[in-house]
């Protein structure tokens, strides 16, 4: 008993050492950019031509990613101290009903009053569906589908919740789909503010999950997610 107690804490604080650098890495990737653009214009600030329009702009819009990306960082940074839970068919239709019309639903019964913590799946949820938003902009008769499912575990049981958002976007080849979930990576290219697919499989990690993705280009990307869950939910569900 004395060795398990030993190897559970040392197991934590591994876990939690890890979390810590993947969560610097992730600042510092979100922040690096925005900042250089600061410094930029504070450079050109102390000349005598005062700065252009576009330079203003471009500072205030730096400003304004600083300070959404730290919100967003903030909300990760304290979601496992929040114990707050909601149906995961409520929260898939909040994100979906702010989309009006573009994401499309296909949740399986079972899933839909799944307990589910609200804030990380929140997060999470919104972040894959403005990634996948990205990819179909500009496409003809973009589609945005989200899946969900449940599956037992047939080794040490247990059951997991899938998760997939799937658009038909322009895709990824392999190289850097590999890349997707590493820090100081980007697939977006300035294209969307927000935590990226990097942030999303750290999160998923929290939950003691797993992010993969399926993606070739002109065809389009999953992002599969499969998250457990606790048995008594899924029993009181679908007793």
């Amino acid at each position: 008993t004395f060795y398990l107690v030993i190897h559970q804490r040392y197991a934590f604080v591994s876990r939690r050492d890890q979390r810590m650098r993947s969560f610097a890495s992730l600042f510092a990737h979100m922040t690096r950019s925005r900042v250089t653009a600061l410094r930029l214009f504070l450079d050109n600030a102390g000349l005598a031509k005062p700065p252009s329009e576009e330079m203003l702009k471009a500072a205030r819009g730096a400003a304004n990613e600083l300070e959404a990306i730290n919100d967003s960082l903030l909300k990760i940074a304290y979601s496992e101290r929040d114990p707050r839970s909601a149906p995961l068919g409520q929260i898939l239709r909040n994100v979906a009903k702010a989309r009006k019309g573009l994401v499309k639903l296909e949740i399986v019964v079972e899933t839909v009053n799944l307990p589910v913590p609200e804030t990380q799946f929140q997060l999470l949820v919104n972040e894959l569906i403005q990634n996948a938003e990205t990819a179909v902009n500009g496409r003809l008769n973009p589609k945005i589908v989200v899946r969900t499912d449940l599956k037992r575990r047939r080794i040490l049981g247990g059951t997991d919740l899938l998760l997939e958002v799937e658009d038909n976007g322009a895709g990824m080849t392999p190289e850097i789909m590999e890349k997707a979930t590493v820090p100081f990576f980007s697939t977006k290219a300035g294209n969307h503010v927000g935590l990226g697919l990097t942030a999303c499989a750290q999160m998923v990690a929290t939950l003691k999950g797993k992010l993969t993705i399926d993606s070739k280009p002109d065809a389009g990307t999953v992002v599969k997610v499969r998250v457990p869950v606790q048995p008594a939910a899924v029993t009181g569900e679908n007793s």
